[in-house]
Parts: C-alpha cells; sequence; structure tokens
C-alpha cells in the first residue's frame, strides 16, 4: 500500500478520485491539497517528520494544472527544487489534451505520466502496474 497526494482545487475532482482509489485498494494513506502551495506546505511538514524517522512522503502525487494560489507547473518548478525524490511518482491529471501542456509535462524529469481527468479504476490499474508492480501481486 502507498500513500498517495491529490493535489486539485476541485472538490467533486478529489471525491471522485478518492473513491477511485479506495476502490482500488492501493492507498494506505489519501492526503489531499487543494493547490500546489498547499501541497509543498505538507511536503514540508512530512520531509521534516522524516527528517526524525517518522515520515510519511507520499509515493505517488496527483497534480491538477490549472489551480489558484500556485497552479500545477510551479508545484513542479518548486517541488524539482527542494526535493530529490527519484522514488516519487508524479503524474498529471488535467482536463486539458492541449499538446503544449503534454509536452510542457515531459521537461520535467519527475513527472512520468500525463492523464485526462477523471481519474479511473483502469488508468489506477495501469500506474500501479507500471510503477509499484508489487502491488499487483
Amino acid at each position: 500500500m502507498i500513500h498517495v497526494l491529490l493535489v486539485d482545487d476541485s472538490e467533486a475532482d478529489n471525491h471522485l478520485h478518492q473513491i477511485v482509489l479506495h476502490e482500488a485498494g492501493i492507498a494506505r494513506r489519501l492526503s489531499v491539497a487543494e493547490h500546489g502551495a498547499a501541497a509543498l506546505d505538507l511536503l514540508s511538514a512530512l520531509s521534516d517528520e522524516r527528517g526524525e524517522g517518522r515520515g510519511d512522503f507520499p509515493d505517488l502525487i496527483l497534480l491538477d494544472i490549472n489551480m489558484p494560489v500556485m497552479d500545477g507547473w510551479e508545484f513542479l518548478e518548486r517541488f524539482e527544487e527542494r526535493y530529490a525524490e527519484p522514488t516519487v511518482v508524479v503524474g498529471m491529471l488535467s482536463t486539458s489534451q492541449s499538446q503544449r501542456d503534454i509536452e510542457r509535462a515531459k521537461r520535467f524529469k519527475i513527472v512520468s505520466m500525463y492523464t485526462p481527468k477523471p481519474l479511473t479504476l483502469d488508468d489506477v490499474r495501469g500506474i500501479v502496474a507500471r510503477h509499484f508492480p508489487r502491488l499487483s501481486a
């Protein structure tokens, strides 16, 4: 089981994605942040805990692009500046199917997937098979 962080300003999307993730049975912990700045604050707190041996840094971050306060692009820039977390899987979840956004996401070494909203059970199964095969067994 993994720790999943949803970063999205849409309550409806967060609710639906939480249901899908619970149905998939992969999340031992599910955290939600409504924008990139809140996600960075949460990650900072978890990182501080980890320094004391208690941290529970996310294994999977599912990130929206368009959010108030701090969008997904700025979050990615700041995340890459602050953390060297090669074990964290970051997936972009977006309603945008713009080739420009897809190409921009590929420029971030931490981003390993770009998935259209809403997240489905099949999407989660694909993420698990590709990035967390131990959960498929």
